[in-house]
């Protein structure tokens, strides 16, 4: 967290004095613990996903037919 408040800093200009730090626990914010066990639960991160496909097409380099012939029993 300190990295992204760092960048966060130069990016804005901002003075160490105005960012302050915070550690949530369950006695300064009742619930943390599940919210954050829900949001890094599969069904959060990945249910959620719409179906799609990738498809992936390359050429092939095949050998020429002259040389398959060869190949085949007379």
């Amino acid at each position: 967290m300190h990295a992204v408040a760092d960048q966060y800093k130069e990016y804005y200009n901002v003075q160490n004095e105005n960012v302050f730090h915070i550690s949530p626990n369950e006695d300064t914010c009742p619930g943390i613990t599940l919210i954050k066990k829900d949001l890094m639960s599969w069904e959060w991160c990945f249910g959620h996903t719409p179906r799609f496909t990738v498809t992936k097409s390359f050429p092939m380099c095949l050998p020429s037919p002259e040389y398959d012939k060869e190949k085949l029993p007379s």
